[in-house]
């Protein structure tokens, strides 16, 4: 898949910062981080809780403001053009499904409400009636065979047609890119497939790229091309999804990948001095540092730069920069570049 980026990140960073009568205090939840999504290309985000996973995505979405760095869609700074908000015009490209469909819906209101509301807001009906541009969007959602279900309000709803509902009403806006934040940890397992199965098949139906926000690395394997793995705010590991996941690289991904259950049960062995969560992260260099078992002097000073490993394949690790040891060829299964 080649071709200019759908939507690309340079440098976006994210500081909240609280204040009381007598201190101040500030967190940096995103910091410094590129990538892009082209069209039609399904895309992972992956780490685990309160790695900055869902504020990229709130970014992206313009329900947070960054502190530093630019968002381009189609190659135009959206945060330099729309200074105070996002436009009706970004919105219509770019649309969210959040994590829990029971709270993202109005309870007050009916599934026909949601979904006309959002026709009517971004003017998608075209030559239909907003009645029969619901009908459309539903069955391309599969709720069409439930009966009476644009009239049902979403406490009668099951949790996966409510996610569908979600993803119908973001689907109605025909938007070029769609940030999905963890759009099946509030489901069912018995129904976690057939959502990122809906998903794949509108990505490919109509060249919609696709931002998957995830904890877990087995839906970023079945659902993306390319995988991002992000810990503390930063992305750490990048490359595509399959080779990404198969023969991990970082640490921290290697900590992910051996934390997934095997079949039968049995887990990959981890290395106890990863398991140091809860230690303060340095100042500056590595924020994986502390919980690193591979830890080398500089980590806890210098922040390793991206090192690619291979076309679409980099790393930010002090192994595999200067003054760190080189990998072995026949173990990352390709020819390292540095």
């Amino acid at each position: 898949m080649t071709g200019a980026p759908l939507l690309e990140t340079r440098g976006l960073s994210k500081t909240f910062v609280s204040r009381t009568l007598r201190s101040r205090s500030s967190v940096r939840a995103v910091d410094d981080v590129s990538f892009a999504v082209l069209a039609g290309q399904a895309v992972g985000l992956v780490g685990e809780s309160g790695s900055g996973k869902s504020t990229v995505a709130r970014l992206i979405a313009r329900l947070e403001r960054p502190t530093a760095g630019q968002i381009l869609l189609d190659g135009r700074d959206v945060i330099a053009a729309e200074r105070h908000r996002a436009s009706r015009a970004y919105r219509h490209q770019v649309q969210m499904i959040f994590q829990d469909p029971f709270s993202s819906l109005n309870p007050t209101h009916t599934v026909g409400y949601h979904l006309r509301r959002s026709v009517r807001i971004h003017g998608t009906a075209g030559d239909l009636t907003r009645d029969e541009a619901v009908q459309a969007v539903l069955r391309d959602v599969r709720l069409d065979s439930v009966p009476g279900i644009a009239d049902r309000y979403p406490h009668e709803l099951s949790g996966g047609q409510r996610q569908r509902v979600a993803i119908a009403r973001a689907l109605a806006a025909r938007p070029a890119l769609i940030v999905a934040d963890e759009p099946t940890s509030m489901l069912d397992v018995s129904v976690r497939v057939g959502i990122l199965n809906l998903l794949g098949s509108l990505r490919e139906d109509r060249d919609i790229g696709l931002l998957l926000i995830t904890h877990d690395l087995g839906s970023a394997r079945y659902s993306t091309s390319h995988t991002l793995v992000m810990y503390a705010g930063r992305i750490l590991e990048s490359g595509p999804s399959s080779d990404l996941i198969a023969a991990p690289q970082h640490p921290y991904t290697k900590l992910l990948v051996g934390s997934v259950p095997r079949r039968g049960g049995v887990r990959a062995p981890v290395d106890e001095q990863a398991s140091g969560a809860g230690q303060p992260a340095p100042a500056a260099g590595c924020p994986f540092a502390p919980r690193c078992p591979a830890r080398l002097s500089q980590c806890d000073t210098v922040m390793p730069g991206q090192t690619w490993l291979a076309e679409s394949r980099w790393v930010r690790c002090h192994l595999f920069g200067p003054g760190g040891s080189r990998p072995d060829p026949l173990q990352t299964g390709r020819e390292v570049a540095h």
